[in-house]
């Protein structure tokens, strides 16, 4: 049986855990961050932070509140602030594997990818399934330029959760980038294998198609995209360049039979 020390006595974990939720200031706290919380996924981030403040000053040790006010003030873009409140908590709990990883975050919003890598891989270490942290590791070395290590990173997690779609998302991003069009293209076809109705991977093959001059492929795949996702804010670009390659796709073909 496991025992709490508690002041001088031994308790049972599970009569200190019910005596803590039958606490009145504990339920008042819970109520904050629950509210506080609904607020920050509406992107209600200033009144969010009230409420995690008055969850706070009831109770000290919940890493969760010191975790998502972070959250709200790095929305803010008080990212000083933000770091202060996750070195409080790491105080509090210094092997929480989701305060590094919070931390290393700020330090990519503040364009210093160097911190953050540092950060980030202590994340890793606590927790080795944190995909995110993995994700985010991958991005402070693009931000670094450091372009051959941030690929190998995203293969490396698609290879261990090859149904982790973002690691797809941003290795053929990236490629993209590099105009390394064939692999990225490659990269997209994969997504769609998984998921055949991710519009972002059609676009994806049919941008590679036209950067490569393939234009009956690309023009197949923006028809595609336009039919997965009409009201999308791409969909007028990829309208008028539909446009555009179809007439230049058309002139060819006149040409050709001139000549036949």
């Amino acid at each position: 049986m496991a025992f709490w020390i508690v002041g001088n006595k031994e308790e049972k974990i599970e009569e200190v855990l019910i005596k803590k939720q039958s606490d009145p200031q504990t339920k008042r706290a819970y109520k904050f961050l629950v509210k506080a919380d609904a607020l920050r996924l509406n992107s209600m981030f200033q009144e969010s932070v009230k409420h995690y403040l008055s969850a706070l000053m009831i109770e000290r040790n919940n890493i969760q509140i010191y975790i998502g006010l972070a959250q709200s003030y790095l929305h803010l873009g008080n990212t000083d602030k933000a770091i202060e409140t996750l070195e409080k908590a790491r105080n509090i709990e210094p092997n929480n594997a989701d305060i590094p990883f919070e931390i290393g975050k700020c330090f990519l919003r503040m364009g210093l990818p160097c911190v953050a890598v540092v950060n980030l891989k202590e994340s890793i270490l606590l927790d080795k399934d944190n995909m995110e942290a993995q994700l985010q590791l991958g991005v402070a070395h693009e931000l670094m330029e450091e372009y051959e290590l941030a690929l190998m990173i995203y293969q490396r997690i698609i290879e261990k959760h090859p149904s982790f779609l973002k690691a797809y998302q941003h290795q053929a991003a990236l490629l993209v980038e590099l105009k390394q069009y064939q692999d990225a293209a490659s990269v997209f076809v994969q997504l769609i294998k998984i998921n055949p109705q991710y519009y972002k991977a059609v676009l994806g093959i049919g941008i590679c198609f036209d950067k490569m001059g393939k234009r009956s492929s690309a023009i197949r795949y923006y028809k595609r995209f336009l039919a997965l996702k009409p009201n999308s804010k791409n969909a007028p670009d990829v309208i008028e360049r539909l446009k555009q390659i179809q007439k230049i796709h058309s002139v060819s073909k006149e040409n050709f039979l001139k000549f036949a």
